[in-house]
């Protein structure tokens, strides 16, 4: 079967022949351009196979086109089968995945995550919660997330955001949160979050496939888990210091004071400091002057004895001074 890519086009020799031979009613065969032969524009004269006489292009294009259109008809016909095949499977996912929706969909890679998120809260209507843990943010980042999270706060979609305290401190980050909260959003900061996590409508959540991971998330759309998820979003929250965009502000008594309690906690636990630096996004410098401070109030000769003395104090189940 030819296409039109074989065929090729009419040459300036085949017009004029086909002319000629329309003016004269034949030709010659032993003249005629390969060009016409193959679009089968001139045909032999019954009983005179050396003459050619002209066929119209309207014929010689019905003719030409009939194996093709034959060919789509087919496949048409095909694809309509396979749909049929393929229609009663199609309505047992479909209804599975309503009813159940237990299993996690794994989203590999960036670009993949990327569009899930991208898709999710382009549909979010109510509802947009999300908490960021790692400190500060790259600028690439924040400027997805502003592309994706503006809009849908201008649309009156509510957003709340849990970052760490460390961010108070990382401008980018700060431009960013005064854009979302100038738009009606709200962003508070705790000294220790969990890993990350996206929630939309409270019906599709976003999570690490494990702790540190950021090229895999799982896709959740069990109703059990998004509000175990929320749960722990929601106490977090209670706990965590608004965040007020003014650099005057960026360190106050309330951001202090929960940074002194979240180390004391990782002190009982038998942290080092620089793993509590990591855990909690500040310097190991910083770490260290709590710990001294902790330490000088405690009266504790060692490490060992200050892990003690705190789970002892009764310190932890009081507000705690930064100073």
């Amino acid at each position: 079967m030819c296409t039109s890519s074989d065929m090729g086009a009419v040459c300036g020799r085949g017009i004029e022949y086909f002319r000629r031979t329309v003016e004269q009613g034949h030709s010659r065969a032993q003249d005629v351009p390969p060009c016409l032969a193959r679009l089968r524009l001139a045909r032999p004269v019954p009983g005179a196979p050396e003459r050619l006489y002209p066929v119209a292009p309207s014929v010689a294009l019905a003719e030409l086109c009939r194996p093709l259109e034959d060919r789509m008809t087919e496949l048409a016909r095909q694809v309509e089968e396979l749909r049929g095949v393929l229609e009663p499977v199609e309505a047992v996912y479909a209804a599975a995945r309503r009813e159940r929706r237990l299993a996690p969909t794994t989203l590999v890679g960036a670009a993949e995550i990327k569009a899930a998120l991208h898709s999710a809260v382009s549909a979010c209507e109510r509802d947009l919660i999300s908490v960021q843990p790692d400190g500060g943010r790259p600028e690439s980042a924040l400027a997805e997330s502003a592309e994706r999270v503006l809009p849908k706060l201008r649309q009156g979609v509510r957003n709340r955001s849990l970052y760490q305290h460390v961010v108070r401190s990382h401008p980018p980050t700060m431009r960013f949160v005064e854009q979302v909260t100038e738009a009606g959003g709200e962003v508070r900061t705790l000294s220790d979050l969990s890993e990350r996590m996206i929630v939309c409508d409270r019906t599709v959540a976003f999570i690490p496939v494990s702790a540190g991971r950021r090229d895999e998330m799982l896709e959740i759309r069990n109703a059990g888990v998004i509000d175990l998820l929320i749960g722990v979003f929601e106490r977090a929250w209670l706990r965590a210091v608004p965040v007020v965009p003014d650099p005057a502000r960026a360190a106050g008594p309330d951001v202090v004071s929960d940074l002194h309690l979240s180390i004391m906690r990782l002190l009982v636990t038998g942290s080092t400091d620089s793993a509590i630096a990591h855990r909690l996004g500040v310097s190991s410098r910083t770490v260290t002057e709590h710990v001294r401070r902790i330490s000088g109030r405690l009266n504790s000769g060692s490490r060992a004895q200050l892990g003690y003395l705190i789970a002892t104090s009764g310190l932890l189940d009081e507000p705690v001074s930064g100073t």
